[in-house]
């Protein structure tokens, strides 16, 4: 169908359904291996997505057909703030997250978007978005197997390693395959695939039994999703609010994909501070229901971009469904069983991903690294973020330690302020 069906659009039941699931399963990324990397139960997450992407178009009017899902961006800050501070300590990271997001929706609201692009302009933000991809590669390495000296498969014989490493092979594979030559509906769901691949691979080789799947779906039919409320740790909070900084650019991108394949100005109507505050209020609620914080996902988009069906009708019953799935407990068993080496070969190609997005900002920003300041930012960000730096420090009785990432997205941020010449110097194209 070559018609665009619009936001307001109505679709018969059948089709209406499909594509809700379709939505759905194209966002298994964030809704499944995003909590399972940072640790949250992906129940948990279901049912916050599905709860603030209705929050989510309450507020942005019913005009916005964009499902909410956790970014990728904030699993590597959050997986060590959760193995420092614990889940209480990471969802008061994760409510951090989403009170910033309000803010930023305040100020949006008030002196526009100008002052987003000053104090995070390419540069930054593209260094930033390397530091996070990059900065978890050798976790995801150890899951995989791949290093016998580091991670869950220190402990391993030789001979399952052999099979980790086989698992995890097939499972980045199959993303690889789906990521770069798979068509239609199959390009926007190679996460899913590959997770099916990667399972399967599990149970022939022996890593996973059927037996232990079999025992995990046998109790309950139906359980409330596990929750966790926040608590207080500023430390936490230092290492996640800057991130808000960083996935607001995409945010906004997104916003603007989603109003061109829609064909209507979501930046002006019903206007990006809504969609910022009802992103916001969003993680709010992940927080106090423990689950991961959430923002717009592309995949949503590039669903509605390949079936030209930009109905909010959809994206609602999406959201419906995957708050009744987290009620489901022989789902959340099956999910929260994925193997490690699964979980490991997907999370090479995803926080690759991440990391070369960072330079795909480069390259479409067209930033000049002949330019002295552009590339003094550029290094001492990712020299910084890699490295692990930190600032700790006392202050009226309590510890603040300001972690790698949060040091350079602000170095990032001071430096960009500071040096002089064009804060927002480009190439010629």
């Amino acid at each position: 169908m070559d018609e665009l069906i619009g936001t307001e659009g109505r679709l018969p039941f059948k089709r209406w359904v499909s594509l809700s699931f379709q939505h759905l399963f194209s966002m298994l990324g964030g809704l499944v291996v995003a909590p399972l990397i940072i640790g949250i139960n992906p129940s948990a997450t279901m049912f916050c997505s599905g709860a603030g992407t209705l929050f989510y178009l309450f507020i942005t009017k019913k005009k916005m057909p964009i499902f909410l899902c956790t970014s990728f961006a904030y699993t590597a800050p959050l997986l060590i703030v959760r193995e420092k501070y614990g889940v209480e300590g990471m969802m008061f990271g994760v409510l951090t997250a989403g009170l910033m997001y309000v803010l930023l929706s305040l100020l949006v609201r008030l002196c526009g978007t100008g002052w987003i692009r000053r104090l995070m302009p390419p540069v930054v933000t593209a260094s930033v978005m390397i530091v996070i991809g990059l900065s978890s590669a050798l976790t995801a390495v150890g899951w995989s197997g791949y290093n016998a000296s580091s991670g869950a498969a220190a402990a391993l014989e030789p001979s399952m390693r052999l099979k980790w490493i086989a698992v995890s092979t097939i499972t980045l594979l199959v993303g690889i395959l789906g990521t770069t030559c798979f068509r239609g509906i199959f390009s926007v769901i190679p996460v899913m695939l590959a997770l099916i691949a990667g399972y399967a691979a599990s149970l022939v080789l022996g890593v996973v039994s059927p037996s232990a799947i079999a025992e995990a779906i046998s109790g309950p039919v139906l359980a409330l999703p596990k929750l966790c409320l926040p608590r207080a740790n500023m430390e936490a909070a230092f290492m996640t609010a800057p991130l808000a900084l960083v996935t607001v650019g995409e945010h906004i991108a997104d916003v603007t994909a989603a109003g061109n394949v829609c064909r209507r100005d979501f930046i002006h109507d019903p206007g990006l501070h809504r969609s910022l505050f009802g992103d916001g209020v969003a993680s709010v609620i992940a927080a106090f229901f423990g689950g991961a914080p959430v923002t717009t996902y592309s995949e949503n988009i590039g669903i509605m971009a390949l079936t030209k069906v930009c109905s909010v009708s959809v994206v609602f019953l999406a959201a419906c469904i995957a708050i009744v799935i987290s009620f489901f407990a022989p789902v959340n068993a099956v999910i929260t069983g994925i193997p490690t080496p699964v979980l490991g070969g997907i999370s090479i190609l995803l926080f690759g991903i991440i990391a070369i997005t960072g330079i795909r900002i480069y390259m479409e920003a067209h930033i000049d690294f002949s330019s002295n300041r552009n590339a003094v930012i550029a290094l001492c960000v990712i020299v910084l973020g890699l490295g692990g730096a930190s600032i700790s420090f006392h202050t009226g009785g309590l510890y603040f330690e300001m972690p790698s990432i949060a040091v350079a997205t602000f170095t990032g941020i001071f430096l960009n302020l500071l040096l002089p010449g064009d804060r927002n110097q480009l190439k010629p194209v």
